[in-house]
């Protein structure tokens, strides 16, 4: 593809190829399918990740995909492979990739979300880089490129890989340790209705990237959320309950 130099299209097409790869590993779907955790078996917060990213998956399936079904009626699987396989159609209209870098592999004795860390971490930009390719005041925006229904993918890989990660692995941060401890232990209800990936995700990042410039974190008495707030900024007063993180 004939793109500015300020855009690596080959990089971005490698890295789409191993995460399509890594979303259709015979180890995805056990992880995917799986409720245990650091802190026990949380089936219904997990059912409701599952639920919010197969939204986003579903949502850019073609419609040949749905095969006269309703899209909340696609079997988890079927999302799972046609959400990695627009992944890989948008990587081959960016770049030709040979097949030996488009491989994600698991070492022995690793589990999947290990193996996936460092592409994990890859994704935030990853996404960035391709908005901008649909964004007509870019300078590598492609006219020829329809980015939303890659995006949405790439937001449901994001936020399901860093759940995980949140709830297999400790953060080091003893304040947020508390926090999840006491907030993950609601009703199907309390996580039906909630945001969880406020928690999980985006609070669990900001405090990893500026711990000391997070005052402390609100949340909700009835459902699962939460809001971070930084030092020098004002009081959070949308919930009424906070901890503070130092």
């Amino acid at each position: 593809m004939n793109q500015s130099l300020s855009y690596d299209c080959h990089t971005d097409a490698q890295l789409l190829h191993q995460i399509a790869n890594a979303m259709t590993h015979s180890r995805f779907l056990p992880m995917f399918n799986s409720n245990q955790t650091r802190f026990g078996e949380r089936a219904a917060l997990l059912n409701k990740v599952r639920f919010d990213v197969l939204l986003r998956w579903v949502s850019a399936l073609p419609y040949d995909y749905l095969q006269d079904r309703r899209r909340a009626e696609i079997p988890p699987e079927v999302a799972i492979s046609g959400a990695a396989e627009q992944l890989r159609i948008f990587a081959n209209q960016l770049a030709t990739v040979p097949v030996s870098k488009r491989k994600f592999a698991i070492p022995r004795g690793q589990s999947w979300t290990g193996a996936f860390t460092t592409i994990r971490q890859a994704l935030p930009e990853l996404r960035r880089r391709i908005l901008r390719l649909g964004d007509p005041s870019s300078p590598v925006f492609n006219i020829r490129l329809k980015t939303g229904d890659v995006t949405e993918v790439l937001y449901g890989i994001f936020v399901l890989s860093e759940s995980v990660d949140t709830l297999q692995v400790p953060t080091a941060h003893s304040r947020f340790e508390m926090l999840l401890a006491k907030l993950l232990d609601g009703s199907d209800e309390y996580f039906r209705r909630g945001y969880p990936f406020d928690l999980l995700v985006h609070d669990k990042l900001d405090l990893q990237t500026e711990p000391s410039q997070v005052e402390a974190i609100y949340y909700p008495d009835d459902y699962i959320a939460s809001e971070l707030v930084r030092k020098g900024h004002p009081a959070y007063i949308g919930y009424r309950n906070q901890m503070a993180m130092n």
